[in-house]
């Protein structure tokens, strides 16, 4: 008999197998990204051998870019929430997902679709250029990280500096392992949808 699965953030499909398992636990990243309140982004990684999608990442304001690359490579980003700042400054990323393939499917309403792979060679110029946290993730704990003081900044709303080298989440290798060359779906658009 047919039954309707819907289970961990799966999508909705008609079968008699009880869903996967995800391969990788749920990241929720809307307490460290920016634009919480109006605007959401989902990551569905798709799972084998079906095709079933699992919501994996869920985060505020993204940005899809390729930089000055175009070989069909992209990233997809998510910049930390205001105030958490590198040595030089420069707002911090709570993620950076190296994509290629990047197909786009829909907008509808101001959500938008899109259909990617997550890059399976994703060695960038000097690291890996695959940057997602892992669960609890927030600079703004990490014991080396401060309330800047610099004289030039006085005057100004409260900001963190993080330690230099953490601008971007560090590289997980078992992470990437698990799913570097998986299909992915991205959502962006509003947060209630409308």
């Amino acid at each position: 008999m047919l039954a309707r699965v819907s289970d961990n953030g799966y999508n909705t499909r008609m079968s008699n197998a009880p869903a996967p398992k995800p391969l990788v636990p749920k990241l929720d990243l809307l307490s460290i990204t920016r634009r919480t309140k109006t605007c959401r982004t989902y990551v569905q990684l798709e799972l084998e051998p079906h095709g079933e999608r699992f919501t994996w990442i869920t985060f505020g304001e993204g940005s899809l870019r390729t930089g000055d690359r175009k070989d069909g490579r992209w990233r997809l980003e998510a910049r930390m929430v205001e105030g958490v700042v590198d040595t030089s400054h420069d707002p911090c990323l709570a993620l950076r997902l190296p994509l290629i393939g990047l197909a786009f499917e829909w907008t509808d309403n101001h959500m938008h679709r899109f259909h990617a792979w997550i890059d399976p060679d994703s060695r960038g110029i000097r690291q890996p250029d695959f940057h997602v946290p892992t669960p609890g993730y927030d600079l703004r704990t990490h014991p080396k990280t401060c309330v800047c003081k610099d004289s030039a900044c006085k005057g100004e709303k409260r900001h963190f500096v993080v330690p230099p080298g953490f601008y971007v989440p560090p590289f997980d290798p078992e992470l990437y392992k698990l799913v570097g060359g998986k299909r992915v779906e991205i959502i962006m658009g509003t947060e209630d949808g409308e």
